[in-house]
């Protein structure tokens, strides 16, 4: 076995996560042309920086970037969908982001007992692009919904990353696959924003016309009053996974059913909801989701 190897099974351990790998801290260059790509053809959304080289290289992040430890931790739990005015599954349990970053916290506890370092730490909401560091870190690969799909965990997989000057002698080895002629997200996606080419028209995808102040066109009808699960639900990846994980994502609220969230204040709405991810996007957009989804039925 590697020491790379023995190194990452000792960490993930102790910090608990189910996926941990180190990439090389080099730019993304085929990610960069996919992303020059989607911008052309007006798929880009409000979520990414317009910045497309601070999307694809670490080192505008951290001076000296060389290694990047990557982690990767399943938050499905075999529930049943419930509710009218659905949530998404990944912003029913506790809000990812603190999770994630406690446990970058607790990864760089442990290296520092090895290396000294600087550092940078990613949850989701910077701009390095974490699925194709997930990849290369060889977590699965990316599907045509252009989410990472690993082979136990499927596609319900939050990331992390811990960008550091240290550097390595190995790495981890990058995976690849593809969901072959399958394209049963593609079929299912009641935006079209599968294209079905392994690219996503996410301007259109009702995750992100849920989650942003856009304005959603009458012809939309929207499915859930924060995300949208349906190309996950009916992926053939995401049969037979490992469940159950970790308590810290088990459901706490599935649905905005029978709550009063028009005459909430935003600042009620952010109290009550402050240990869930939707609670960023404030009141009035879930207000706003729930009257469409009364409205168009």
């Amino acid at each position: 076995m590697r020491k790379l190897d023995e190194l990452i099974i000792k960490l993930k351990s102790k910090i608990g996560v189910d996926l941990l790998g180190v990439v090389e801290a080099i730019p993304m260059e085929k990610v960069y042309e996919d992303l020059i790509l989607n911008k052309e053809k007006n798929f880009s959304t409000e979520f990414e920086s317009d910045d497309t080289n601070s999307r694809i290289d670490p080192s505008m992040h951290l001076e000296n970037a060389r290694s990047i430890f990557v982690i990767g931790m399943s938050y499905y739990w075999d529930e049943e969908e419930e509710g009218k005015f659905k949530i998404s599954n990944h912003a029913q349990g506790r809000d990812y982001h603190k999770v994630l970053r406690e446990k970058l916290e607790a990864l760089k506890l442990e290296l520092s007992e090895i290396y000294e370092f600087q550092s940078y730490i990613q949850v989701d909401s910077g701009d390095l692009f974490e699925k194709e560091l997930g990849r290369r870190a060889g977590f699965g690969y990316i599907g045509k919904n252009t989410l990472l799909i690993n082979n136990e965990l499927g596609s319900y997989i939050f990331l992390g990353i811990l960008v550091t000057d240290i550097e390595m002698n190995e790495y981890s080895i990058k995976s690849s696959g593809s969901c072959g002629e399958c394209n049963i997200c593609k079929n299912a996606c009641p935006s079209g924003s599968i294209i079905g080419d392994y690219t996503l028209n996410g301007s259109v995808c009702h995750s992100y016309l849920t989650q942003w102040k856009v304005e959603i066109p009458e012809s939309k009808k929207i499915n859930y009053a924060y995300g949208c699960d349906i190309c996950q639900k009916i992926c053939p990846k995401n049969r037979d996974i490992k469940k159950n994980l970790h308590l810290d994502f088990q459901p706490r609220i599935k649905n905005f059913d029978n709550i009063d969230i028009k005459n909430m204040s935003n600042k009620e709405f952010k109290r009550k909801y402050y240990e869930h991810s939707f609670s960023w996007v404030g009141k009035k957009v879930i207000a706003r989701n729930i009257k469409l989804i009364e409205e168009r039925g």
